[in-house]
């Protein structure tokens, strides 16, 4: 496998006047759509259903579907960090086509005990 410039520390105790774990997370409505980013969202569906119900050859519905594409990812990777109940931090950088399997996997790799269970929570949406 390729380098991830895997990196593991430890979390030192808290500090009375550092931020609380609780405070350090972000609010749920942190996760929660802009106007400017529904009516983009919105628009492009608007225009996928008007590409799909024209009666379009299939070279030019293809050629129009291609100007609705996302742009190109502007980050290459990203850096990942687990964090586990004994205040273990294990940091790895992933490409962003990299699936579960792959963390699973680098996780495995850096266990004491690869062998161990290892449990994934994943967050669904």
């Amino acid at each position: 496998t390729e380098s991830r410039n895997a990196l593991a520390f430890r979390i030192p105790e808290e500090d009375e006047n550092a931020p609380k774990r609780d405070q350090m997370e972000e609010d749920d409505s942190f996760y929660d759509l802009t106007f400017e980013e529904f009516r983009t969202l919105y628009n492009d569906l608007q225009r996928q259903k008007a590409i799909n119900d024209k009666l379009l050859p299939r070279s030019k519905r293809e050629e129009e579907e291609s100007k609705l594409k996302p742009p190109k990812y502007e980050y290459k990777s990203t850096v990942i960090r687990i964090e586990f109940p004994d205040r273990m931090v294990l940091q790895g950088q992933f490409k962003i086509d990299e699936t579960v399997n792959d963390l699973k996997e680098f996780v495995r790799d850096h266990l004491k005990e690869p062998g161990a269970g290892l449990t994934c929570c994943e967050a669904t949406y």
